[in-house]
């Protein structure tokens, strides 16, 4: 099982949107406010980071962008020349 630490608000984020995939939407202030509501927290920065993460994760929901970056294989290497050898 993935370990989650709670005070990081990019996994506090995902937890989140997992736990509640139709309660979030594309808007910032609404995810703050649901996000005031579901945690309790002293830190309104905290707070403000984790609606921030939800939010941009909604948007690239949205688009159809990915969550990652491709995995590029070692082999496959697009543009690059090996320097000839010296003898």
């Amino acid at each position: 099982m993935e370990k989650t630490y709670p005070n990081n608000p990019g996994n506090l984020a995902k937890e989140l949107t997992r736990l509640y995939p139709d309660a979030f939407t594309v808007n910032f202030e609404e995810n703050r406010a649901l996000v005031q509501k579901m945690i309790v927290t002293p830190s309104k920065s905290l707070r403000n980071e984790v609606a921030g993460h939800i939010t941009r994760l909604k948007i690239r929901e949205a688009t159809g962008q990915p969550m990652t970056v491709p995995y590029l294989a070692s082999d496959d290497r697009r543009g690059r020349r090996r320097r000839p050898r010296r003898r």
